[in-house]
């Protein structure tokens, strides 16, 4: 009986030991982010469609150089369209091909192609951290998660991000496909190169 116990308390605890390693195998939510909080850039694709207008495609580039600056530079097919948005402090402009510039008061920004037949809206404050796979800071959120410990989907404010893909960058995981959503409008981001 004695040995019947003891058999019965070393299995249980090989068996806590397993399940505690695999645990350790799971990246916790926001370490694998940490070296991301300076500088950072990423490059992709973005695909826009909307209920009210004809949608779009653009590349982007995200020039993060410090939690409080960042440029956004937009460009249409074949690069056709630039558009840069740049934020300092809270304070963004947009400069259009044209040199023409637009002081931006809201955390929404718009982007009007040459005819301005149409327009998106990008949500700006929180996309620096939306395109890592973490909440905007001071909003309400609510978070899925796939079983290796990365984000699956996001919600926060009027919008869900649904994470599809991640890839590994100098040990980090970064998304690598994104889909952004509300009630009017859908935007897909790729991002192909993540600098970090």
């Amino acid at each position: 009986m004695i040995r019947m116990k003891k058999i019965l308390l070393l299995s249980l605890l090989y068996l806590l030991s397993g399940c505690a390693h695999l645990k350790n195998n799971i990246p916790e939510f926001g370490t694998h982010h940490a070296q991301l909080l300076g500088s950072w850039q990423a490059r992709g694709s973005l695909a826009e469609h909307a209920q009210s207008h004809y949608g779009m495609n653009a590349s982007f580039i995200w020039r993060q150089k410090n939690q409080n600056q960042y440029e956004l530079m937009l460009l249409g097919p074949l690069g056709s369209y630039p558009t840069l948005i740049r934020s300092v402090n809270g304070r963004a402009t947009i400069r259009t091909q044209k040199n023409t510039y637009y002081l931006v008061r809201s955390g929404m920004q718009f982007w009007r192609n040459r005819n301005s037949t149409f327009s998106i809206k990008i949500p700006i404050l929180q996309m620096p951290y939306w395109l890592r796979g973490l909440p905007a800071p001071n909003g309400a959120h609510s978070m899925r998660w796939n079983t290796n410990g990365t984000l699956r989907q996001l919600q926060q404010f009027e919008w869900t991000i649904d994470y599809l893909s991640w890839t590994s960058v100098k040990n980090q995981m970064l998304p690598k496909q994104l889909t952004m959503h509300n009630s009017y409008q859908t935007l897909n981001l790729l991002i192909y190169q993540w600098i970090i």
